[in-house]
């Protein structure tokens, strides 16, 4: 398998579209951001964070065409939040422990993103990756709780 090309030597790469972009581009500096979630995802040892690397592989995909993504994307982690806000209310902050931590450094990462989100400019990413955010706010409360490692701040 030929991984060298050379092509992006001169600071520029090609879109799935044909489009020719700078490495410094809003949608290069996006997909680079979504490789570093996609990647530190792998070292959390929860199923849901698996859901999460192959649904941002999807968005990807889908980015790679210089277009903003399909609502179905929005849809889909809203229905995975619904499921999770049956946890118990939480009156405090919390502080990360245990494999939770984990998740919460993956939910730190998708607000970075969504910071360069911004300047990409797609509505649609802009808001899967803020819906994304609380998911996995919810997915690290969640596994706090199994662990038992919930801390709080007063």
């Amino acid at each position: 398998m030929r991984i060298t090309t050379k092509r992006g030597d001169g600071g520029k790469t090609t879109l799935m579209n044909g489009e020719v972009v700078s490495k410094n581009s809003p949608i290069i500096k996006n997909f680079a951001c979504l490789d570093k979630i996609m990647s530190f995802l792998g070292t959390c040892e929860n199923e849901k964070a698996e859901y999460v690397q192959n649904l941002l592989y999807k968005v990807l995909g889908e980015l790679s065409f210089n277009k903003d993504i399909k609502e179905k994307y929005i849809k889909e982690v809203e229905k995975e939040i619904k499921e999770l806000e049956k946890l118990p209310e939480i009156k405090e902050f919390i502080i990360p422990k245990g494999e939770a931590s984990c998740l919460h450094f993956a939910r730190a990462l998708v607000r970075e993103c969504e910071i360069k989100a911004v300047e990409l400019g797609f509505k649609n990413f802009q808001v899967f990756l803020n819906r994304l955010s609380d998911y996995l706010f919810l997915v690290a409360y969640e596994q706090s709780l199994k662990e038992k490692t919930t801390k709080t701040f007063k």
